[in-house]
């Protein structure tokens, strides 16, 4: 089975389970979480927002992107790692380089759209940007 056929069955259930409830949303629909993570636990717990509903919008880098993609064996594709795919489903993924000024704005608009802003780089590194949780609290 591979990871399109694995995500269309998942999807399916969901919308069986749905139909056999008193409503058809998923607890998170109306919530949008913007997604800065990497490796592990972040993109673990962003994937469970995801598939209970949530619209997570995942930014990558523009040049290499998620570094999760070439984990592997296994793979799906030769920059293609199952790992990725997995906690990466359900997500929308756009390339942007936020030590750039035009990408600074991007992020900072996504971030005043989003309910929920999951990051995990390195202590300190999104201040120098404007991106951290006390910059974007003021915005």
């Amino acid at each position: 089975m591979n990871h399109r056929s694995i995500l269309s069955t998942f999807k399916n259930t969901v919308k069986v389970l749905a139909q056999y409830r008193c409503f058809s949303m998923l607890p998170l629909d109306d919530i949008k979480v913007l997604d800065l993570s990497r490796v592990l636990a972040a993109p673990y717990a962003t994937m469970n927002f995801s598939d209970l509903g949530a619209e997570v919008i995942k930014i990558e880098h523009p040049i290499t992107g998620d570094e999760t993609r070439k984990w592997g064996p296994p793979f799906i594709s030769p920059n293609l790692s199952n790992y990725f795919c997995c906690c990466n489903r359900n997500k929308k993924s756009v390339a942007v380089d936020f030590t750039s000024s035009d990408g600074i704005k991007i992020v900072k608009t996504l971030a005043e759209r989003s309910d929920v802003v999951v990051e995990n780089l390195k202590p300190g590194s999104l201040k120098k940007y404007g991106l951290d949780y006390h910059s974007l609290k003021e915005n």
